[in-house]
């Protein structure tokens, strides 16, 4: 005869795992779904998403089931994702975190623990960025909030005569903001993303020219006030003494 079979049902006390974890469970290897490595992941901040895409990618590399994979094929696996590092970049962050900790093979939560530090990096890199657009555009007229507007030949002026580019900056702009004599942040950004390498590198050193230049004039203004002075002494000693 059958026996009879009976289903348990959770209490609704019982806490409920993410559906992430529960994905890595389903795993039929014990390391997947070892306890230690699922508290690990349960720590993490990682997308839904991002670490499904993380788990299918690792089971293709651990074909033998050995609970690791080669710390080169990480670059393979992190293809699959929209980094804004390039792949040269991301080797060699993958290579450094590797080399750092002297894993030659990486675990599942070693993985996710260096997908995690490489979307940081990229993150505090974008940061800094956005910073150096805003002391930029600040330094040419802007506002730090972001709002204002720069002067299109203030900017021309300043690139073209203090850096030495191979690329025509005033075709440049023209080709980009043909229509713009005033340059809101947006505008300001634009033109920067669409030179290239060479003339994004330069956004950094904007901020220090235009400091420079203000400097210079103060100084210049400075010196014409003191020489003025000494003008009108000499002038009223001259009348004094007729």
């Amino acid at each position: 005869m059958p026996q009879n079979t009976s289903v348990t049902t959770p209490s609704n006390n019982q806490p409920k795992q993410s559906i992430a974890v529960v994905s890595i469970k389903k795993r039929n290897s014990g390391v997947m779904t070892d306890p230690e490595v699922i508290n690990v992941l349960k720590e993490m901040k990682i997308e839904k998403n991002e670490i499904e895409i993380l788990r299918v990618q690792f089971l293709k590399f651990d074909d033998k089931n050995i609970g690791a994979i080669q710390y080169y094929e990480i670059d393979d696996i992190f293809s699959n994702f929209d980094f804004k590092f390039n792949s040269k970049e991301i080797k060699k962050r993958v290579g450094a975190e590797c080399d750092k900790n002297k894993w030659k093979r990486v675990t599942f939560p070693q993985l996710c623990q260096i997908f995690l530090t490489i979307q940081k990096q990229e993150k505090d890199e974008q940061e800094q960025e956005d910073l150096e657009y805003i002391d930029a555009f600040v330094a040419m007229g802007g506002n730090p909030d972001k709002t204002g507007v720069i002067k299109k030949e203030k900017l021309i002026d300043v690139i073209k005569n203090e850096f030495e580019l191979t690329i025509d900056i005033e075709e440049l702009i023209e080709k980009s903001l043909a229509n713009c004599e005033d340059l809101n942040f947006q505008d300001f950004c634009q033109m920067f993303e669409s030179g290239g390498e060479e003339i994004k590198s330069k956004v950094s050193l904007i901020s220090e020219v235009s400091e420079r230049r203000q400097t210079t004039t103060n100084l210049s203004q400075s010196n014409f006030n003191v020489r003025y002075k000494d003008f009108v002494k000499w002038d009223q000693k001259m009348e004094d003494r007729f």
